[in-house]
């Protein structure tokens, strides 16, 4: 639905999207992606075989998302004859009814991530929110084929899709080892669903414990998303403002260095899908604390970080001063997400993804 860009929709998917869809390009084959339009954007190629072409209007946030579901699907339906095969993210926003050109195409619903009835609720309110979670959990059966990052997502929705996980970019592998100076989130600015709320606490802990001022240590932020304002308005109620720098969108070797000057990294969420991000974190040496739900449970099974009991403040600021007195413990941390995150780029994952689509595609025919 969205672009890596797009500032109403983009996240982990549409990162994902891009770099693995711009390998299949450069593979040979023939890519269009439909995002829903935003103001300053048009169509455009990233190279001689991938498109990116924008569908609906592009006046806010609510505009966008409501127009992109039959925008979408009647310009799918216009060049299904172009193309082989069409794939489908799964978003509770913005569904483009692909299933019905399931008898025309090969159509295959891939899954990211998964969200509970009690956030839904939270982040819509109690008319919305149920209308989108029933909306998540029903729209997969309609599909016959499925893409999941996790083989959680299996069973949470009671499918059996192709488990085909995320990867990053190679040129994160340029990272070198260094000590750190602060704790870095990156990520969406999602209060609910990324846990930013609990992360807040977690500092205020240790702010009126004196510990963070007395450690010099502060949290860096990289990100954006529609809850900036929400975010910096509880930042600043919390008088956390001295202690928390907002450094924007980084991408590239920006991003590289923002992970490397890190100590640890923490991902605090409530649900996920497979994050790029805990991957990012690997690839530059850094530990990462992660709420203890099965999305994350990787970065724990690796070696390379530490969970906290979900919904817990208290159990992150713990986790937090245990990993910054632990020069030792990060540092062995970090030689083992490196090790996890070489075998986990973009350049494995593309030969698997498009291994599946092939096979999806004879076997229609």
């Amino acid at each position: 639905m969205g672009h890596y860009k797009n500032p109403y929709f983009f996240g982990g998917v549409e990162i994902s999207n891009y770099e693995l869809y711009k390998r299949l390009s450069l593979h040979g084959n023939k890519i269009t992606i439909l995002s829903s339009k935003y103001t300053g954007f048009r169509n455009y190629e990233v190279n001689e075989n991938f498109d990116y072409f924008f569908v609906g209007y592009a006046f806010g946030k609510k505009r966008s998302a409501l127009a992109f579901p039959l925008s979408s699907f009647i310009t799918a339906a216009k060049i299904c004859r172009s193309y082989d095969i069409l794939v489908e993210d799964l978003t509770v926003l913005g569904p483009s009814f692909s299933f019905l050109l399931q008898k025309k195409k090969p159509v295959i619903l891939r899954i990211h991530d998964f969200t509970d009835l009690t956030t839904f609720t939270r982040k819509n309110g109690f008319l919305i929110g149920p209308c989108f979670y029933g909306n998540m959990r029903i729209y997969p059966r309609f599909f016959k084929n499925w893409i999941v990052v996790s083989n959680t997502f299996n069973a949470r929705f009671g499918i059996n899709g192709r488990v085909i996980g995320n990867g990053i970019d190679e040129q994160m592998l340029e990272a070198i080892q260094k000590k750190g100076d602060y704790i870095a989130y990156i990520g969406r600015f999602d209060l609910v669903k990324k846990g930013l709320d609990i992360l807040i606490e977690a500092l205020d802990i240790l702010r009126e414990k004196g510990w963070l001022m007395k450690n010099n240590l502060k949290l860096r932020m990289a990100g954006q998303g529609q809850d900036k304002e929400k975010l910096l308005k509880i930042i600043s109620q919390k008088k956390l403002s001295h202690l928390i720098d907002m450094v924007g969108w980084v991408e590239g070797r920006e991003k590289t260095r923002f992970i490397e000057n890190a100590e640890f990294l923490v991902m605090p969420s409530r649900y996920e899908g497979q994050p790029i991000t805990s991957l990012e974190a690997g690839a530059c040496y850094k530990p990462v604390i992660v709420s203890d739900i099965p999305e994350l449970s990787h970065v724990v099974k690796q070696g390379y970080g530490q969970s906290f009991k979900s919904f817990s403040p208290e159990e992150l600021s713990k986790k937090m001063r245990y990993f910054h007195e632990r020069a030792d413990v990060r540092e062995e941390m970090g030689i083992k997400g490196r090790k996890f995150a070489e075998s986990n780029t973009w350049n494995h994952i593309m030969p698997i993804y498009e291994d599946y689509l092939r096979q999806m595609i004879r076997e229609f025919t």
